[in-house]
């Protein structure tokens, strides 16, 4: 792939990356309404543990930094880190 299609499915995996976190947050709102505790505890607890822990590695970051590796950009550390967290910081 040359360069320039590497970029183009990078912004169209940074926009589906995007669609999956909003996803979890909407569904960390909306399991609980939806299941009983036994069911939404563990889901919820889950989401949490995926999109904010430090163990787990997403494999759409790991996607990313290939590509973004590829294209000659930076790596990142973590998706929420690198395109939420840091514009507000």
């Amino acid at each position: 792939m040359n360069e320039n299609k590497q970029f183009i499915f990078l912004l169209c995996l940074i926009i589906f990356h995007v669609y999956v976190v909003i996803g979890n947050l909407l569904a960390f709102f909306i399991v609980p309404f939806l299941c009983p505790w036994y069911v939404a505890l563990p889901i919820c607890s889950l989401i949490v543990t995926l999109s904010f822990g430090r163990g787990s590695d997403c494999p759409l970051t790991r996607l990313e930094n290939k590509i973004r590796k590829n294209i000659g950009l930076r790596r990142i550390k973590g998706f929420i880190k690198h395109y939420f967290y840091e514009i507000w910081k």
